[in-house]
């Protein structure tokens, strides 16, 4: 009895050290979270729900019923952010999302891993699975990705992430820049047979104060077809007390959700208002153009407000609406309307 009381307070001791020491280690590393969820209704349902040309938030629509109502969480981030040294750090970010008001489980996947090295005050390079760099500026700019994404990320204009280098920072203390080389397959490997690769860069500036005005270009090289060229705009005025945006993107040789060959054109405007210190007034208008076998346009909105009765965490009530224009038919919408609740924690 006596050795197995001996075995067994050794055993313990070990397991309290090996969480001591765990601890010890994981004070290393800084974890934050995201969580964005939504109480919705479907208002209304354009009839085609598996339709290719609609955006990936209502083409997941299941089932596609005017009047569904519930719950849903929409995205989960949870990071982690390690200082390894004093000018490289890494981040690793899982990212859990639903597939619009579907019945579908949540299923984890990598957003981020990469490693930052700071090279100086003025430039940064990134190995990894990292931020995309055609709406990274604009997304920063708009401020409200729990609401909805920008406009070339909800149209699908490039992935939000890309596996390769970049490197980004000042030109002269005033020009600021973000070049990168990957993949161009989101946060997967090269496609087995394929030689795709995505080169993009986009370069800012400050004229006048609060002014900044971004040009975008980038080249999807692909063995199997034209390359893609995507050519973009951006200027955005910000305030203490409102921001607004115009951008303007254009693709050519663009592989279409379709399987034809098009050109997408895409002017977006993103407007915010302050209200007071807990409360703000977003919305967010785009025109999204495709030219192919048939063209056809898409009108997109939201509206919100803001409310955020503590730090970091945001009460939104909002709704959503695509309008479908195609050439001698009738058009014909999606409606949305949501209260979004999101949180962060660190």
């Amino acid at each position: 009895m006596f050795i197995k009381k001996s075995i067994f307070i050794v055993l313990v001791l070990l397991l309290t050290s090996g969480i001591i020491n765990a601890l010890e280690i994981s004070s290393d590393w800084k974890i934050s979270g995201y969580v964005i969820s939504d109480f919705y209704h479907i208002t209304k349902s354009e009839s085609n729900a598996d339709a290719n040309y609609k955006p990936k938030e209502f083409r997941q629509v299941y089932p596609a019923i005017e009047g569904n109502t519930g719950f849903q969480i929409r995205r989960i981030y949870l990071t982690f952010d390690n200082q390894i040294a004093d000018n490289v750090s890494a981040r690793i970010r899982f990212e859990m999302g639903n597939k619009f008001f579907a019945q579908s489980k949540m299923e984890p996947v990598v957003k981020d891993a990469y490693l930052r090295w700071k090279i100086n005050n003025n430039h940064v390079l990134y190995y990894g699975i990292q931020g995309s760099v055609v709406f990274g500026l604009i997304e920063k700019f708009w401020g409200y990705r729990n609401m909805q994404k920008t406009a070339s990320d909800y149209f699908s204009i490039r992935s939000s992430r890309d596996f390769g280098i970049g490197i980004k920072g000042k030109i002269a203390g005033k020009i600021g820049y973000h070049v990168i080389g990957g993949n161009g397959e989101s946060n997967n490997s090269e496609k087995t047979g394929t030689m795709t690769k995505l080169y993009a860069a986009a370069f800012d500036y400050s004229p006048i104060k609060n002014l900044t005005i971004q040009v975008y270009g980038d080249a999807l090289m692909n063995e199997d077809s034209d390359n893609e060229i995507t050519t973009q705009v951006f200027a955005g005025y910000k305030s203490d007390l409102f921001r607004a945006g115009f951008q303007f993107t254009h693709q050519s040789d663009v592989l279409l959700k379709s399987g034809q060959i098009g050109t997408v054109d895409l002017i977006a405007i993103p407007v915010v208002v302050k209200i007071n210190d807990k409360i703000n007034v977003m919305a967010q208008f785009a025109k999204y153009t495709i030219s192919e076998v048939i063209d056809y346009d898409q009108m997109f909105a939201i509206a919100g407000i803001d409310f955020q009765p503590m730090k970091n965490i945001c009460l939104m009530p909002n709704i959503e609406m695509v309008q479908y224009n195609f050439a001698n038919e009738s058009s014909t919408i999606d409606l949305v309307s949501k209260f979004t609740v999101s949180y962060k924690f660190k």
